[in-house]
């Protein structure tokens, strides 16, 4: 999620597909659909899309992963943590004056907030100290993220990790899945519909998640929730390939993708602002009576669309401010 010297129009038009998916499928879930865990739109979003993120984060990581460890947490710190205090401040006050969305203006509101920024900073410092560890070897750097980011559940890391470490493994072999886009698609396509009659919405991290220890007692929890895991890292992966062959093919056969590129550009900046119309109950004061297709396709379809645009007038206005794109995007 970071914005590079020189672009790479492929990534930017990734982050975008990740992050129109991610604010549509929330778009879905709090405007008045009730249980949305079995709906098919939500299964095939939640199939990719953050996979999809860390991925391309862990693809950049390289050059944070070596710089000295304290100078990692003070950089991370500012781009990722910070913004989610920001956030956190805001949707505390507005609820506390406003009464609209009670449950997220407590406290836990700081820690339950914008969780991806939060795994993201986890799987930065796993990262550091497996690049620490493994002393230049590759795979041993590969088998220390893996193992020490086992055991935390926590924001989800144990299961994002393999993500993270696979976009670094990408970075060191950029051009392999271009040079090989038709057959990756091919293999990944095949392997999520054979995937997909068994995913479903409760096989997702939410639901079951992977805790081997419970962290404040350090009791071992065991494994019962690992043929979920499985399920939906591998489902993962195939998504992922799919989505990232298309866009090679898609480039490759001369499709122009620079506005969606743009949209890509500005993934944290939106990620954190939507959460702020989510977490205040704007998306619920807006909710209707469900009606299936027309909820899906018009209504949803339109507030994502809304809700962009009121994202990126307030992206426009906070980057104005130095102070304040500090604060909302650690920039």
């Amino acid at each position: 999620m970071e914005k590079q010297t020189t672009r790479i129009q492929t990534f930017d038009v990734l982050k975008a597909i990740a992050i129109v998916a991610v604010v549509y499928t929330h778009c879905l879930q709090f405007m008045g659909i009730g249980n949305y865990w079995h709906h098919p739109l939500f299964k095939l979003t939640y199939a990719f899309h953050m996979p999809l993120f860390m991925l391309v984060s862990g693809y950049f990581a390289n050059r944070a992963l070596h710089l000295p460890f304290k100078e990692l947490i003070r950089k991370k710190s500012i781009q990722l943590l910070l913004p989610c205090l920001t956030a956190g401040v805001v949707v505390v006050i507005v609820n506390r004056l406003t009464g609209m969305s009670p449950k997220h203006a407590g406290l836990m509101e700081f820690v339950s907030n914008l969780w991806y920024l939060k795994s993201l900073f986890l799987c930065f410092c796993i990262g550091k100290l497996a690049v620490i560890g493994s002393k230049g070897n590759h795979r041993l750097f590969i088998a220390l993220a893996l193992l020490i980011g086992m055991p935390v559940h926590l924001y989800h890391v144990n299961f994002m990790m393999p993500f993270f470490v696979a976009g670094a493994v990408w970075s060191r072999h950029p051009d392999t899945i271009r040079q090989h886009a038709v057959k990756v698609w091919i293999a990944s396509a095949l392997a999520f519909g054979v995937l997909w009659p068994w995913w479903d919405g409760f096989y997702t991290t939410y639901a079951t998640p992977l805790q081997l220890v419970r962290i404040h007692t350090m009791e071992w929890l065991g494994f019962d929730n690992l043929p979920a895991y499985a399920l939906r890292t591998a489902i993962g992966f195939a998504g992922c390939g799919v989505i990232i062959s298309s866009v090679y093919v898609l480039e490759k056969f001369g499709f122009r993708l620079d506005r969606i590129s743009r949209v890509g550009q500005y993934t944290l900046e939106l990620y954190t602002l939507h959460f702020l119309f989510i977490h205040t109950g704007m998306l619920a004061a807006c909710s209707i009576p469900y009606r299936w297709g027309w909820y899906e396709l018009g209504y949803c379809g339109l507030a994502t669309i809304i809700l962009f645009g009121l994202c990126f007038l307030l992206i426009r206005w906070i980057h104005r401010f130095k102070w304040l794109s500090l604060l909302f995007f650690g920039k």
